[in-house]
């Protein structure tokens, strides 16, 4: 049995996993991606505003290309944030007001102070697969600078190789 209320903020049985990173990164998180624009987009591939790329749009392009074909096959959602910032914990402070994101959401956090080089990556999911989540943010981490297509096709690789789950109520 699987209790989805668990994830309300208002529920007694949720409980803030990481408070202090939380506390930390306060008022420098982005809300999750909600904005829907041209009927059936929404921008995925965000930054936290510590950031200024120029290549967004590519980024955004390029995640809603393979989504087309990875969201029926594997029912998974992306979203990919970029940040300046050079402390990991900077992910768990997003994962804790996200509440862990949407059941079908693989939330890739990438640290690129210097952008394209990568500094650190982390993922995180409600998956069940926890191999599939190590695998990812493993693969990610090795790499030394990233690009749109880079990091998209090691996502989607990860997804297809080691069988990404979504969480079925």
């Amino acid at each position: 049995f699987t209790n989805p209320v668990k994830a309300v903020p208002e529920s007694l049985f949720n409980t803030k996993f990481n408070e202090t990173a939380f506390e930390k990164f306060k008022g420098k998180l982005p809300a999750y991606p909600l904005k829907l624009y041209d009927y059936h987009y929404v921008d995925r591939a965000i930054t936290d505003r510590s950031i200024n790329l120029t290549d967004l749009k590519q980024w955004n392009e390029t995640l809603q290309e393979r989504l087309k074909i990875l969201g029926p096959i594997a029912k998974v959602n992306i979203v990919v944030v970029l940040t300046a910032n050079d402390d990991p914990m900077y992910a768990d402070a997003l994962n804790t007001a996200w509440l862990g994101g949407k059941k079908n959401d693989v939330i890739v956090v990438l640290g690129v102070s210097e952008y394209p080089k990568l500094q650190w990556a982390r993922v995180k999911s409600w998956t069940d697969n926890r191999y599939f989540k190590e695998a990812l943010e493993l693969e990610l981490s090795s790499m030394e600078e990233i690009t749109p297509v880079t990091v998209i096709n090691k996502i989607d690789e990860q997804i297809r190789v080691n069988k990404y789950t979504h969480k079925s109520f």
